[in-house]
């Protein structure tokens, strides 16, 4: 066993999991409000604020998705309403145009109110799920593989990679239909 050579003669592992004296109470109430909070958006709201966060970035998403197709096919979409390319076309083209252009303000500035609300969640569910895949790693660790009791931790700390891969991919897929609204 491996110790310290200081008068408390704690274990070195536990000195690194638990750097602070045993007698100041300050960081453990602290500790403790953190992961009252951790717990209560887990069980109860992470559920549906995180159900509501992906179904307005999938709304962005679309709504981008429609402004690309209409500034891609702007002409053919201009064209089957005036049949023909005359002042009329032109005057559509650019009331379209403008159309477009109010709209994606209107997503660019919900995305940022979402991204400013939001926030705090991601933050909390990066520290989240770092928390529990680490437990979920250290009881794996201690206990037999392939019990069925240790097969919960497995799910566990698959669900929670799964679940920041998403709000990644979430992420990504809005970065890529931006850059395909500036291509278009």
């Amino acid at each position: 066993m491996i110790v310290r050579e200081d008068k408390s003669l704690r274990l070195l592992a536990f000195d690194m999991w638990f750097p602070w004296s045993l007698e100041n109470y300050t960081v453990y109430i602290i500790s403790f409000i953190f992961h009252a909070y951790a717990g209560y958006l887990c069980c109860i709201a992470y559920p549906g604020l995180q159900s509501t966060i992906i179904l307005l970035l999938g709304q962005v998403i679309r709504q981008i998705k429609i402004l690309t197709f209409i500034l891609l096919h702007m002409n053919e979409l201009v064209l089957e309403m005036t049949g023909i390319q005359d002042h009329r076309w032109r005057v559509y083209c650019t009331v379209v145009l403008s159309q477009c252009v109010d709209h994606y303000v209107k997503i660019k500035s919900f995305s940022n109110r979402l991204n400013v609300i939001c926030r705090p969640f991601y933050l909390a569910l990066i520290l989240v799920a770092i928390m529990l895949v680490c437990m979920c790693s250290v009881k794996i660790a201690i206990s037999n593989k392939l019990s069925l009791d240790t097969m919960k931790y497995y799910v566990h700390e698959f669900c929670f990679i799964l679940v920041v891969l998403m709000f990644c991919l979430m992420g990504q897929q809005v970065e890529n239909e931006c850059e395909a609204l500036e291509k278009a």
